[in-house]
């Protein structure tokens, strides 16, 4: 059996992660979650114009809500990639934000917009909890890679024993700024 792109990024690592995010993560089918976000956006009106364009792209949003219901989908594509896909359901409108995501020289390579941005991303793991943050990221104009200013980007993904449920923790930050996107919440699996 072909291990997951996670259980290859991490290696041994990986039994660190609790068992329940062994599950998710260890998956080699596709998984679907469904849960709330206590908050999801970005709360700088400012920066909404930007986000906006984004938006088109798959990449971050413009809308901010608290209680935001999502459903995710963790498809593997190939042996070597999995794809991503995050419905949020704000009061007005459903975003859509959706990656792909491969391993390369231990690392996490999410790539949107039909790969044209990349983002290395190094996945650790603290207390069972998976921790994944930024390295570099590049736009690719054809084949070749242009890299970018970098924003910080930390995910949090642990396991609540008490509430039994996965909880996640992503925050997209620009030094200078502060954070200027995330969401953070809790979801159950429909199937692991």
């Amino acid at each position: 059996m072909t291990a997951s792109v996670y259980a290859r990024a991490l290696g041994e690592r990986f039994g660190m992660l609790h068992p329940e995010l062994q599950r998710w993560f260890g998956s080699t089918t596709t998984v679907r979650a469904a849960g709330i976000f206590d908050e999801a956006g970005s709360r700088r009106r400012w920066m909404r114009p930007l986000l906006r364009v984004t938006a088109r792209f798959g990449i971050l949003m413009a809308e901010h809500g608290r209680r935001v219901p999502f459903e995710v989908e963790m498809t593997p594509v190939g042996a070597s990639t999995i794809a991503t896909r995050r419905v949020l359901h704000f009061s007005r409108t459903d975003r859509i934000l959706s990656d792909t995501t491969r391993v390369a020289r231990g690392r996490l390579i999410d790539s949107f917009a039909g790969g044209r941005l990349q983002v290395e991303m190094v996945p650790d793991v603290a207390d069972g909890a998976l921790i994944v943050r930024s390295a570099r990221a590049r736009l690719m104009l054809g084949r070749y890679p242009l890299p970018v200013p970098t924003p910080r980007v930390h995910l949090r993904h642990a396991w609540d024993a008490d509430a039994a449920h996965h909880t996640i923790d992503v925050s997209v930050s620009i030094p200078v700024l502060g954070e200027v996107f995330g969401y953070r919440g809790q979801f159950t699996a429909k199937d692991a």
